[in-house]
């Protein structure tokens, strides 16, 4: 498989003809200057930094003064916009070093550069440039050469480069679809920072996904990916890419469940907390879960209410992003990676399938993962995953004969029917939902928002989450 077959070509430059390509280090040697402005360093003092083993490579000697300009800018906006999001301190000082000395990593970079400034500045511009599709081409085709005859050292840098190209990819279909889309009604708990948000906005294109499972499969071997520094992006991207296509993620998780999420503070007095979360998980449809499953579920609903309480104290304004709440997103990536890597019915051991049951164990999967992608991920919704998703609940509901659920399949129905209803927000399935909704709150005898939303908070759910979209819902129902 090509890897520019792979990582999508935007229309246009498959027309290059390459002779613009950064060709590989020579030994001529000279040197870069350095100049400072109010907003920080506009040309970085690399030579300064350099092994004396390094000398300056051809294919920055030969610019000229106008093209080293941007070339340095370039670097700049990379370094302080576009890797952060992708990786730590130290590991962007080693990228910046490789951006000047090796030229797939100049290319990727000057292409992600555009793509971010696009979307910052919301028009497909830069990146549709003559000068931005040379850049990717060239990217592209220095990745093939590496991957199919280079070193080591060469695949370490072709990895960096298809991190950069599959998390920044962006045409004029996409910026419609962002500006077209409606909000979801779902208020995120703790919404991403910046740099991350842009990253979730230009997301996993199908053809990157399979661009990234190629080289996780064989063609990338998996130190060379965590040597770039870009492992957890990589993982991050692909999380979301199949939150939104609800499969199983391909990267292996690097991140881990903190339990002291799971227990109360003490001494705490915090409003808005849920004391139920998770219980309706044990007390009314635990004989159709796996272990595994149920211990997912309830974690998930646990960490949930941990992130409503603390968004709660901040009052109407979402809190400030902090290394704390980092320290809760990396616990939810876990508990998604979980989630999503729950075996699909037909997968499950025998024994298991005995053990449990397939609308319980189906509906319960799915509902979580639609409530986690709006409400704690925060994914946007101009990929349209939250009606793809909804209408997948409708099938499997209907598959399942659901009309005919009562006793202790009830409250777990209400909680599906809900959370679909909301995703389904202005799609042809919401009436579904609400018909559906209507006839079970009236079977529950459930006589107002206040006494549905008690049903809800026994599984996962958020009042502050959920406020606006819920009571927009009980007008629809009641």
């Amino acid at each position: 498989m090509d890897v520019d077959h792979t990582l999508t070509l935007t229309k246009g430059a498959a027309a290059f003809s390459g002779k613009q390509c950064l060709t590989y280090p020579t030994k001529d040697k000279t040197t870069i200057v350095t100049n400072t402005s109010r907003n920080g360093p506009k040309v970085l003092a690399i030579a300064q930094r350099l092994p004396p083993s390094f000398s300056q490579p051809s294919h920055v000697a030969r610019l000229g003064s106008s093209q080293r300009e941007a070339f340095a800018r370039d670097l700049n906006y990379a370094r302080y916009k576009v890797w952060p999001k992708h990786l730590n301190d130290g590991d962007i000082k080693k990228w910046t070093v490789e951006f000047y000395y090796h030229p797939v990593v100049a290319h990727a970079s000057q292409y992600a550069v555009a793509v971010h400034q696009d979307l910052l500045d919301n028009r497909v511009s830069k990146s549709s440039s003559a000068e931005a599709l040379a850049h990717k081409v060239c990217a592209l085709r220095l990745i093939r050469t590496m991957l199919s005859s280079g070193t080591s050292s060469d695949r370490v840098h072709a990895s960096f480069s298809v991190g950069l190209l599959a998390t920044h990819e962006l045409n004029d279909e996409m910026m419609k679809a962002m500006h077209e889309s409606n909000p979801l009604p779902f208020d995120a708990l703790m919404p991403p920072p910046r740099e991350l948000r842009v990253l979730s906005q230009l997301g996993l294109m199908p053809s990157h996904a399979e661009a990234f499972r190629f080289l996780l499969g064989g063609g990338m071997d998996a130190r060379h990916v965590k040597n770039t520094g870009q492992f957890e992006t990589w993982a991050l991207a692909d999380l979301w890419y199949s939150s939104k296509d609800y499969t199983a993620p391909t990267c292996p998780s690097p991140w881990r469940v903190d339990v002291s999420h799971f227990s109360p503070d003490p001494g705490a007095d915090v409003p808005g907390v849920e004391s139920a979360q998770g219980r309706g998980f044990f007390a009314e449809v635990s004989f159709g879960l796996t272990a595994r499953a149920l211990a997912v579920l309830t974690r998930l609903a646990a960490l949930n209410q941990k992130m409503a309480a603390l968004a709660s104290t901040k009052g109407p304004r979402h809190p400030t992003w902090s290394p704390h709440h980092h320290a809760f997103m990396v616990t939810l990536n876990a508990l998604q990676h979980q989630l999503l890597s729950l075996p699909p019915w037909d997968s499950l051991e025998i024994q298991e399938r005995c053990d449990s049951s397939q609308e319980v164990y189906e509906c319960c999967r799915l509902t979580a993962v639609i409530y986690s992608n709006a409400a704690l991920l925060a994914l946007a919704p101009h990929t349209g995953w939250h009606t793809k998703l909804a209408h997948t609940l409708r099938l499997l509901l209907e598959k399942h004969e659901f009309n005919s659920w009562s006793g202790q399949l009830s409250a777990m129905l209400t909680w599906s029917l809900v959370v679909g209803a909301l995703a389904a927000y202005r799609s042809h399935d919401r009436e579904f939902f609400e018909v559906a909704l209507r006839k079970q709150v009236k079977k529950m005898q459930l006589k107002s928002w206040v006494l549905l939303e008690e049903v809800l908070t026994n599984f996962i759910w958020s009042k502050k989450a959920c406020q606006h979209g819920g009571a927009m819902l009980w007008l629809s129902i009641k």
